[in-house]
C-alpha cells in the first residue's frame, strides 16, 4: 500500500462524517451539482457506465503531489479517510483519488440514481468539515516490476506517463505499467478507476496504446490488462 511517516490512531482509520441523512436528488445529468451551505460537488459521467467523477469545487483532492490512489476495501483505507468514507456507501466498489476529483466505481447491482446522491453528500460533508483527503506523510508505493534499470522498460513507462496517462486521467481512470514479457512482446498494464472494466479499455484505448508503443518500440507486440487477485 501507500507508505507514510505517520499512522492514524487505531480504530479511527476511516473516520466519521456526522449523522446528517443522505440527500435524494434527481437522476444525474452529464454535469450535476450538489449545493450545501454554499459548497458545490460536480459530477461527471465517464466512458465507463459503472464509474463517475466527483469534483469538490474549490478544493484539490491529491493535487500535483501524488499520483492517483486506488482503494477497494473500506477496512484498508488508513491512508485516506475520504476513500474510507466513500467506500462505506452501499454499492461503491472502488475509489480512485485524482488530482482534483474522485472517481467512484459502483457494483453491478447498484443504481446511480440513489448512489450518486449519497456519494455527493459524503464528499460535501468531508470537505465542508475541513478534513484532509490523505493522511500526512503518505508517499507513493514503489513502482511495479522492479526492472527500472532496463532501458526498454524505462522507455515504456515514459511513453505511458507522457502520452497515455493524461488522457485516461481526464476521464477518471489511470493506466500503470505492470510488467513486460520480452520473449512474447506482451506488455501487461494495470487499469484503474473508470478504465477498469470499461469497454473502451479493451478496444479504443488498447489500440491507442499499441499504436503509440509499436511506433517507438517495435519490441512491444501486444498489450494485456493485469488482473488483480
Amino acid at each position: 500500500g501507500y507508505r507514510r511517516g505517520l499512522r492514524a490512531p487505531a480504530g479511527n482509520t476511516c473516520g466519521t462524517l456526522g449523522s446528517r441523512q443522505f440527500a435524494m436528488l434527481a437522476p444525474v445529468k452529464p454535469w450535476a451539482r450538489l449545493y450545501t451551505r454554499g459548497f458545490a460537488v460536480m459530477v461527471k459521467k465517464t466512458p465507463n457506465p459503472a464509474s463517475r467523477m466527483y469534483f469538490p469545487q474549490g478544493h484539490a483532492v491529491l493535487g500535483d503531489t501524488l499520483p492517483p490512489m486506488k482503494f477497494v476495501d473500506k477496512f484498508e483505507c488508513e491512508d485516506s479517510k475520504l476513500a474510507g468514507a466513500i467506500l462505506k456507501v452501499r454499492g461503491v466498489q472502488e475509489v480512485l483519488l485524482g488530482a482534483s476529483h474522485v472517481t467512484v466505481t459502483k457494483s453491478e447491482r447498484a443504481d446511480w440514481d440513489m448512489l450518486s446522491a449519497n456519494v455527493q453528500t459524503v464528499v460535501d460533508q468531508f470537505f465542508t468539515a475541513g478534513l484532509s483527503p490523505v493522511e500526512e506523510g503518505v508517499t507513493p508505493p514503489p513502482p511495479e516490476g522492479g526492472d527500472d534499470d532496463d532501458p526498454l522498460i524505462l522507455q515504456i513507462k515514459d511513453l505511458l506517463k507522457e502520452y497515455i496517462q493524461p488522457l485516461v486521467q481526464e476521464d477518471g481512470g489511470d493506466i500503470l505499467y505492470h510488467s513486460f514479457d520480452a520473449e512474447s512482446g506482451v506488455l501487461w498494464v494495470d487499469m484503474r478507476g473508470s478504465c477498469d472494466g470499461c469497454p473502451s479499455s479493451t478496444g479504443t484505448l488498447k489500440d491507442a496504446v499499441l499504436r503509440l508503443l509499436a511506433h517507438h518500440l517495435p519490441e512491444v507486440q501486444d498489450e494485456k490488462r493485469y488482473q488483480h487477485r
